[in-house]
């Protein structure tokens, strides 16, 4: 095959867009509205996370095998937060908002502190009407828990008196 032959195709921006919103959103799972794990098994993490936010946060500090470091260029103070270097930068050296860039230093370091996330995918915001089915499915499975539960603690006390009362049964026979 001749390089003649080799044909490149290129997406537009909308081609992408629809692409995105088709095939890779539906695929990537939704942030639980009511609070959310970390979905990476392995995951020490023990916190529920009530905002996509945290979530993400704390992605970026275990699940990257790379972190970002921002060093003031004044004083080489470092910085794990980008707009704690920047206010720094602003308070500590009265640097002006528009001349921050140039005194804010970026360093990408191997992440010591990484967690592999053996496929788990960092959850995306969902949409009002997928929040609410997440919610009301929620709803519907503590209301089922709820019922076993009583139905098991029901059982449990019946058990219990038949068997006070067959140790009576037996002792006054």
């Amino acid at each position: 095959m001749c390089d003649d032959d080799n044909v490149q195709l290129r997406a537009d921006e909308q081609e992408l867009q629809q692409f995105h919103h088709l095939v890779i959103r539906p695929a990537t799972p939704i942030f639980n509205p009511l609070g959310q794990y970390c979905p990476v098994r392995r995951c020490s993490t023990l916190y529920k996370y009530h905002t996509l936010r945290e979530m993400h946060t704390h992605w970026q500090y275990l699940h990257q095998s790379t972190r970002q470091i921002f060093k003031c260029g004044k004083c080489r103070k470092m910085f794990g937060i980008k707009t704690r270097c920047s206010r720094h930068l602003s308070f500590k050296h009265l640097v002006r908002e528009d001349h921050i860039h140039k005194f804010l230093q970026t360093i990408v370091t191997p992440n010591v502190d990484y967690i592999e996330t053996r496929g788990a995918i960092l959850p995306r915001l969902g949409t009002p009407e997928e929040n609410a089915e997440i919610i009301d499915r929620e709803k519907r499975e503590a209301s089922r828990k709820r019922e076993e539960e009583a139905r098991a603690s029901l059982v449990h006390r019946l058990t219990e008196r038949l068997e006070a009362a067959e140790i009576l049964d037996r002792d006054f026979s």
